[in-house]
């Protein structure tokens, strides 16, 4: 689910969201679904964190979906958050992120965070005009392992994966 913001929001790797949908039976309403961000827009958040576009990975079949269908796709989502859990990845020199199926939807906002760092020094070092400094992080090294538990898995994040 892409979910378009009015406003750029701060994201980072590990933040999660709880969804509202106002269209839903009045008990889904008003219960919040937690949803980790798989991926944001890349050239938004570069060297700042802000974003005004989310992606959120979800099963076809189960409850959001059935309310997705019901209510012809997802007009009007709130969200709540961001709440957080910062690992701090870029203090480590080699980064090791592994996943399993749906997993992936854990580790690849690391990913996406320790390569949008580097790429912004890399882009201040050849003398881009910015007047942000440079991030000076320690990683070296990422490796990202992700085991598919059936191959119809890798089309969920295949845009991403090629962007990353």
């Amino acid at each position: 689910m892409q979910v378009q913001l009015r406003r750029p929001l701060k994201v980072y790797p590990g933040c999660y969201f709880y969804l509202y949908f106002p269209f839903a039976p009045f008990r889904f309403m008003i219960r919040g679904y937690p949803m980790n961000v798989a991926w944001w827009n890349v050239a938004d958040a570069e060297g700042s964190g802000y974003s005004s576009e989310l992606l959120f990975l979800m099963h076809r079949r189960g409850t959001i979906s059935n309310i997705a269908e019901r209510d012809g796709g997802f007009r009007k989502t709130f969200l709540d958050g961001p709440y957080e859990q910062n690992l701090s990845l870029q203090e480590y020199e080699n980064v090791i992120l592994t996943a399993k199926g749906p997993g992936i939807v854990g580790v690849l906002p690391h990913a996406l965070h320790l390569a949008g760092r580097r790429l912004h020094d890399d882009r201040q070092r050849m003398g881009a005009p910015s007047s942000r400094t440079l991030h000076r992080g320690k990683t070296r090294k990422v490796d990202l392992f992700w085991i598919l538990e059936d191959n119809s898995q890798q089309r969920w994040l295949h845009t991403e994966l090629r962007i990353l």
